[in-house]
């Protein structure tokens, strides 16, 4: 049987870069009260590792409930385990959010062979096209767009004055939807200078880029396969809150389509997909799962309305691979994936699709 862990923490850990990564306490909430979440996705039979087998289950049923209201009927019967269950089972795979070390040694304690998980050099190959310059190199194949990497502030303050003064800055490892700082006017205040400064002492580098005028997050989500190449598994339309992710929308790939044609051709989300995955194929070389692509609608000085067609890349499972497991397979049903923080903790929720979720973003 397979085992499978929800481990959000996955981007901090990566950064780190540490066996002994401990994550902050949001992020161990987080997966503490969604670990079920793979439950979702994992075929019948395989474990399903939890910190409480009772609440999981019940969780689980939960959502379960929720979905099949909407005709979203998940078949699958994952066994929830927890360490000690785990430690005495049979392992013969194991599927993560994303490898890291931290996630490798926790593995290793519960007794799963080291011939089932990746070696140290997999996950150094990970971390390197983890850094956001691979989506920099990936921005190269698409003209009108641009990013710098800059080794110290001096250079970072050039960047930023080419790109007119506004800008976005950019930890080279980071959670999704965290590590950035906005700069307007070209100039920097002691806090920005400070933070700027210290991301380039511990990661090497800070990531700069234009601000651009949005109109819509979405994504797309793939999956590397072990021959080199790439598959697509579909559209992820996503709504945030001053840059931090809020929900997904569940509907059919037609209808979240049919929102991106009111404002980019058909052709123009067609291209766009074989052109990543051309050069996916080609910069995640030796990479091996799931992954996303966050992008954007923006729209330009002259009002034409364009994709941005990497905003950052997400070597691991993500939220939108969720939402594609959830989705619904009729137009007329269109609900909203949340993730919510009650003061006590945190619950997945099935919830009306409003306005907000497939509407305008700016950040």
């Amino acid at each position: 049987m397979k085992i499978h862990i929800f481990n959000p923490e996955h981007d901090m850990a990566m950064a780190a870069n540490t066996p002994l990564f401990t994550a902050p306490h949001a992020a161990r909430q987080l997966r503490h009260d969604l670990d079920f979440l793979p439950a979702l996705w994992c075929d019948e039979g395989d474990i399903v590792l939890v910190a409480d087998k009772e609440r999981a289950q019940k969780a689980f049923a939960r959502i379960k409930a929720s979905l099949g209201r909407i005709g979203v009927h998940i078949t699958g019967n994952a066994l929830f385990a927890d360490d000690i269950d785990a430690s005495q089972l049979l392992i013969d795979g194991a599927d993560v959010w994303g490898w890291d070390n931290a996630i490798v040694q926790k593995l290793t304690d519960i007794g799963v062979p080291g011939t089932l998980l990746p070696t140290a050099d997999d996950i150094d190959n990970v971390r390197a096209l983890s850094h956001r310059r691979t989506s920099a190199r990936l921005l190269q194949g698409f003209p009108g767009f641009e990013v710098r990497e800059c080794f110290d502030y001096d250079a970072v303050l050039d960047a930023v004055s080419s790109f007119g003064g506004t800008a976005v800055l950019k930890m080279p490892w980071s959670s999704s939807g965290r590590g950035l700082r906005y700069i307007e006017n070209g100039s920097f205040n002691p806090h920005q200078e400070g933070w700027t400064k210290n991301v380039i002492r511990k990661q090497g580098s800070v990531m700069v880029e234009p601000y651009y005028n949005k109109v819509m997050d979405f994504a797309m989500e793939f999956c590397a396969r072990h021959d080199g190449t790439i598959g697509y598994e579909g559209l992820s339309l996503f709504y945030t809150e001053n840059g931090q992710y809020r929900g997904n929308l569940l509907a059919t790939e037609n209808f979240k389509q049919n929102i991106l044609t009111h404002y980019v051709s058909n052709d123009c989300l067609s291209v766009t997909k074989q052109r990543l995955m051309e050069l996916a194929s080609t910069l995640l070389h030796g990479y091996i799962g799931k992954f996303g692509i966050d992008m954007m609608l923006i729209r330009r000085n002259d009002d034409q309305v364009e994709i941005h067609p990497c905003v950052e890349i997400n070597l691991r499972r993500t939220i939108g691979h969720i939402a594609l497991s959830a989705s619904p397979t009729d137009d007329d049903n269109v609900k909203a994936m949340r993730i919510e923080f009650d003061g006590t903790r945190y619950k997945l929720k099935i919830v009306s699709a409003g306005r907000q979720n497939i509407q305008d973003d700016r950040c």
